[in-house]
């Protein structure tokens, strides 16, 4: 890759295109030697960044989702007893 070909980048990344790090070059070899420890390890990583998903709970939401001493359950509770006509449902168009 010539210089002409990224002059949107500038000239020090431009400089550097295709060349590897050390770093870099070392995990690339690494990988390539032993390509079944690097999807190991790599595997094992994906799962410990993904392992807060584990606790996450999910609920429905509304008003049984409020604590019962918020006071917008309790207007809710209150709509609900003094209106049966104003019961929180869905809309439906016809």
């Amino acid at each position: 890759m010539t210089m002409q070909s990224l002059p949107w980048l500038g000239r020090r990344v431009a400089a550097s295109a295709g060349e590897e790090g050390p770093i870099w070059r070392r995990a690339v070899l690494a990988v390539m030697r032993r390509p079944a420890i690097g999807l190991v390890a790599t595997t094992v990583l994906l799962l410990a960044l993904a392992s807060p998903v584990l606790g996450l709970h999910m609920g429905a939401a509304g008003a049984s989702s409020l604590p019962n001493d918020s006071v917008a359950k309790q207007g809710l509770v209150a709509l609900q007893r003094d209106s049966p006509a104003a019961r929180p449902t869905p809309s439906t168009s016809s």
